[in-house]
């Protein structure tokens, strides 16, 4: 038997909704759109979103909740 004491949060992503728990809680409370994004008028934005470098969003989109867009 072997242990490690680590600081920090850990959660297991061996299931799909596991990971998107693990990202949701990344992304908690936050409302982030990178500079060069550009956020049409008609677009309903829903936090917590994080809207990367380089995404496109489209005219009448809605994103949100939990949505991360971005480079792959």
């Amino acid at each position: 038997f072997q242990s490690w004491e680590m600081k920090g949060f850990w959660i297991d992503i061996g299931r799909v909704g596991n990971y998107i728990e693990g990202n949701m809680h990344i992304i908690e409370g936050r409302a982030q759109v990178a500079p060069d994004v550009q956020i049409p008028e008609d677009t309903k934005l829903i936090a917590p979103y994080v809207i990367g470098p380089g995404s496109k969003i489209g005219s009448g989109c809605t994103l949100g909740p939990g949505v991360i867009l971005g480079a792959r």
